[in-house]
């Protein structure tokens, strides 16, 4: 059999121009014989050819090799192209007018391979929002900073390095006195998605995820009742409900564990989650029990939410800490998740009662998608 070279010329050939039968099947016999070889229900065959050779006579060829012979020196309006084939000790040629096609005068060169797919199965998110390039993502996010005298500047929010995801996240800090955007005594830098981008409204539902760092110069909350607390993740409700009312969801650094309706301080700083009510009633938990915040390690949330003001509404939370190997799921909220009259946008903060100093929360890899594996970083642990 023919050694079939993987830089041959490629040509096809209608056996159906062949008039002699017995040619054409002894032909047909020997193309399949040939590795790389296939012949279509058209009957016509690919073949790959192991050689090219210009001459003005025949060319010799060994038993079952097929050749492209360039006839050179040939008259006008003559074929200068042959497949010259050896088959049971007698040559065979066949000019190029029996040939489907042109005769390449060099191989043709390789395609080269497509790109890889993307991962079968996931759904890529509506937007992830890493902040390389803009702190607030080209304007994406509205800023709220500052003190009357100063306010919305953008010097209060600035890179923190290393990011989550990629090489930086967007570190929003709070100086003394910056109190804003009805903040009252407290002090206030957050980053502001409109209803629209965050997809706020009625009946609406989506996957969300974010990563939150607390920096060494992060000022734990003092004190020991709900009213000293940083707020660091806001659903808020866009003003078209009662007034004078709290996000309907947030977490929140407290400086004690959340009983609902009132409880006895603790003597640890933790995370909390609450989802509240058109009644002002909170239905939340510390996320992570009594463990105690730690700074300068990555909080990792996604969040499931069904926005509704109704009891159709649906609030599911998993988190991790560090690098764990999965989201733990941590919190089930079945009931309203709006404000009567009210949509939602989203608020990444650093909201918090008085300190008096700089004080610092750093943010990267907010993203929202269609399902959780659009947005997690790692398998989440199945709902009870």
């Amino acid at each position: 059999m023919a050694e079939i070279n993987p830089r041959a010329t490629v040509i096809s050939i209608n056996l159906e121009k062949i008039e002699d039968v017995s040619v054409r099947e002894a032909l047909r016999a020997l193309l399949r014989s040939v590795e790389g070889v296939s012949i279509s229900i058209a009957k016509t065959a690919n073949y790959n050819l192991a050689r090219a050779v210009e001459s003005p006579t025949i060319p010799d060829v060994q038993e079952g090799e097929s050749v492209i012979w360039r006839k050179t020196g040939v008259g006008i309006g003559l074929p200068k192209a042959y497949l010259v084939t050896k088959m049971g000790g007698e040559v065979f040629t066949f000019p190029s007018d029996q040939l489907a096609g042109t005769i390449p005068v060099t191989p043709p060169v390789p395609t080269p391979p497509p790109p890889p797919p993307d991962t079968p199965g996931v759904i890529p998110p509506d937007f992830l929002d890493s902040f390389e390039t803009s702190l607030t993502e080209g304007g994406k996010y509205g800023i709220h900073s500052g003190n009357s005298g100063d306010l919305d500047n953008p010097n209060r929010v600035t890179a923190y390095t290393p990011g989550r995801h990629g090489t930086m996240g967007v570190r929003l800090t709070t100086r003394a006195g910056d109190r804003n955007h009805g903040s009252g005594t407290w002090e206030r830098c957050d980053l502001v998605l409109s209803v629209g981008e965050t997809g706020g409204t009625p009946n609406q539902e989506a996957w969300w995820a974010f990563s939150v760092l607390f920096p060494t110069n992060f000022q734990m909350p003092q004190g020991g009742n709900g009213n000293h607390q940083c707020v660091c993740w806001q659903f808020h409700d866009s003003g078209g409900g009662p007034s004078g009312l709290s996000p309907m969801i947030d977490i929140s650094v407290r400086n004690h564990g959340f009983v609902e309706r009132g409880g006895t301080p603790g003597n640890h700083v933790r995370l909390h989650t609450v989802v509240r009510d058109i009644l002002g009633r909170h239905h939340g938990i510390d996320p992570f029990g009594s463990a105690v915040l730690q700074r300068n390690v990555w909080y990792d949330f996604v969040h499931f939410v069904r926005w509704s003001e109704t009891p159709t509404g649906v609030y599911r939370l998993w988190g991790r800490i560090g690098d764990e190997s999965m989201y733990r799921f941590l919190f089930d909220h079945q009931g309203a998740t709006l404000y009567t009259g009210s949509n939602a946008y989203l608020k990444p903060s650093n909201y918090h009662s008085n300190t008096g100093i700089e004080s610092s929360v750093v943010y990267d890899r907010i993203t929202r998608g269609p399902t959780s594996g659009s947005v997690a970083l790692v398998p989440l642990e199945a709902v009870p």
